[in-house]
């Protein structure tokens, strides 16, 4: 830990069925369905990639 702040994190929990969350290739930007599907993407970051409708609860 630099300028000893506490660790930083952005995380999830997925309550949803599991077959879904594996389904990676929806999850992954450079997919075809990316924007579209309702799955959270693989990285926190790739939230900015989606359209402003799929972002709820926050």
């Amino acid at each position: 830990m630099s300028g000893g702040r506490p660790p930083h994190f952005h995380a999830y929990s997925w309550v949803g069925p599991k077959p879904d969350f594996d389904r990676e290739r929806d999850r992954r930007p450079e997919s075809p369905g990316f924007a579209a599907s309702e799955l959270p993407p693989l990285q926190v970051a790739h939230w900015l990639r989606k359209p402003g409708r799929l972002v709820r609860a926050t």
